[in-house]
């Protein structure tokens, strides 16, 4: 019948055979200490890449889309995501092994078992101020900061190639639409001119003023010698030459008046076509704010994109290059140490307790 052991029971099972557990552990601990010391070393070098901040003409550009209630459609940390896919691509690890011979260092067939073997050893991480550690680790102490900034410049070159070529097509589509805005304005600028010549119209405004203020004096001019003509034919017979010539000049300036009303003098548009008059150059106005608002985002982003285009200077901001590590990083030999020990003893002790219980 078989025995249900307790923990006493277990202790004095470990108690009889701690010599032998603690030979067999002891014998573990230096096996472990001699085959970490046996181990390779592995070096790791690290680099930093900071996020890109916007230019200040990106952002006034920006600026005045926001007037045109669209926003900022860009994403301030998007180059360092694409620096991370730019990391990930097979062209930049390919370039770095066959630079560093790595097919044969890593004892691989080929190229895509050094890839996979490289895909340990080639690591990035993303910061909270999103900057961008670069790291790669290998045996060679002495070269292995020369491996990580070669990366770095790998990264560079092809994100300025990609940027070129992004901003060649870039530019091509936003110069169709930059030229077709300058067309635009000139054209509705022409339409606005032959218009205001059609009509008469240097300012609208100050014609309006001149027409009002012409319109009063006469009508006051008018009222005055009415008043005049009303007096001086309670006096004179209707044959006096004086009130004739009064009410000929009455006449006249009745039909003046009646002629600003209704007719177009030189400078004095027609008082009833003033609201259609003011209707139309007010859209044409508007028109010509919006195309303008639309030039102030487009031209900036036009001539950074012919800039960035013909750019060959380097597009990345480092903030710390790879230097050469003064320790391993790898083996961890303590850690292996203690969990070799540990894992031996606890089997031994393991062993004692199971082979008791089979035998009882």
């Amino acid at each position: 019948m078989k025995k249900n052991l307790s923990l006493i029971t277990y202790y004095n099972i470990i108690k009889d055979n701690f010599k032998k557990i603690f030979i067999i552990t002891f014998i573990a601990g230096v096996v472990s200490i001699v085959v970490s010391l046996l181990l390779p070393k592995w070096y790791k070098s690290t680099a930093v890449v900071l996020s890109p901040s916007s230019s200040s003409g990106s952002m006034s550009a920006l600026g005045g889309l926001e007037y045109l209630g669209i926003g900022n459609l860009l994403g301030e940390n998007e180059s360092i995501f694409k620096y991370m896919a730019i990391l990930k691509s097979r062209t930049l690890r390919e370039k770095l092994i066959r630079e560093y011979n790595l097919i044969e260092r890593y004892g691989s067939e080929n190229m895509q078992l050094a890839l996979e073997k490289l895909e340990n050893y080639l690591e990035m991480e993303l910061g909270d101020e999103y900057q961008l550690k670069i790291s790669m680790m290998d045996k060679n102490q002495e070269q292995v900061a020369e491996m990580t900034n070669y990366i770095v410049h790998v990264l560079d070159s092809m994100n300025v190639a990609i940027t070129a070529k992004g901003a060649r097509n870039d530019r091509k589509d936003i110069g169709k639409r930059y030229h077709s805005l300058i067309d635009s304005l000139h054209r509705v600028s022409d339409e606005m001119a032959t218009y205001m010549s059609e009509n008469g119209i240097i300012s609208l405004q100050d014609q309006i003023i001149a027409g009002v203020t012409s319109a009063s004096e006469l009508q006051r001019q008018i009222i005055a010698l009415e008043t005049e003509i009303e007096v001086l034919g309670k006096t004179v017979k209707e044959e006096n030459p004086i009130l004739q010539r009064k009410q000929i000049e009455l006449e006249s300036l009745r039909k003046k008046y009646y002629q600003i009303l209704q007719t177009d003098e030189d400078y004095i548009p027609k008082f009833s076509e003033i609201p259609k008059i003011g209707a139309e150059l007010k859209q044409y106005e508007k028109t010509i704010d919006y195309l303008t608002r639309l030039l102030e985002f487009v031209g900036p982003q036009y001539e950074k994109l012919k800039l960035d285009e013909i750019k060959e200077s380097p597009s990345l901001q480092i903030l710390d290059y790879g230097r050469r590590p003064d320790r391993r990083c790898k083996p961890k030999r303590s850690i292996i140490v203690i969990i070799s020990t540990f894992v031996v003893g606890f089997l031994a002790c393991s062993y004692f307790i199971i082979r008791e219980n089979l035998i009882d």
